[in-house]
């Protein structure tokens, strides 16, 4: 029932290994599977027929690749999905072209989405004495909005209370709460089981 799905960035170019030579479905893989081929290699072609491998495990692609602090690195969504397609669509489209957040509270600043994350960054300015964090996500059909994870850096640990469109949302399995210690300061990292192609509007607050 699961089918699997790569969801690749804009300007990703997608191609097709023509000249792939059949009589290699006839032997071992040639490629690494994660977790488990994890051996001292190149990383991507296996030394030995002794761990599970891909016969073609390659994706047949090249997405955009970033380069900043001395790093590069390219952003995709892997995944199992058991639905209908629309659904993945949608899904892509909320990460591909996820809607504007905009920060409304004084004493935060927003980051914008992070495809690596698949969570909209915000800074904490105060952590001393910022306590209501108030957003407004336009979402739209072309923009929509597939579950809400929200990273806040700099802030603090506490009990808070989740308002969306001025309803009380409670703690349970459509809103999630956790925390990230950093050396010297608290991300508070909320996720919310929310489907939405219409604006809504978020507040968090510590008590």
């Amino acid at each position: 029932k699961n089918k699997p799905f790569i969801v690749f960035e804009p300007g990703n170019r997608m191609g097709y290994v023509k000249d792939f030579p059949v009589e290699k479905y006839n032997r071992h893989g040639s490629c690494n599977h994660w977790p488990v081929g994890q051996a001292a290699c190149d990383g991507r072609s296996v030394q030995a027929a002794d761990r599970p491998t891909h016969c073609m495990g390659f994706p047949i692609s090249s997405p955009p690749v970033h380069d900043a602090g001395g790093r590069s690195w390219w952003n995709g969504l892997y995944g199992m999905f058991t639905g209908e397609k629309e659904t993945l669509v949608t899904i892509a489209r909320s990460w591909v072209q996820a809607p504007e957040l905009v920060v409304k509270s004084k004493g935060f600043r927003s980051e914008g989405f992070d495809r690596a994350q698949r969570a909209y960054r915000i800074i904490c300015e105060n952590p001393g004495k910022a306590k209501v964090l108030e957003c407004r996500i336009d979402a739209s059909d072309e923009s929509p909005i597939h579950n809400l994870p929200i990273v806040v850096e700099n802030w603090r640990q506490g009990d808070f209370k989740l308002t969306v469109n001025g309803t009380a949302v409670k703690r349970r399995s459509d809103f999630r709460l956790g925390y990230r210690h950093m050396v010297d300061s608290t991300n508070v990292i909320v996720w919310l089981k929310r489907k939405s192609t219409a604006t809504l509007t978020v507040k968090l607050t510590l008590k």
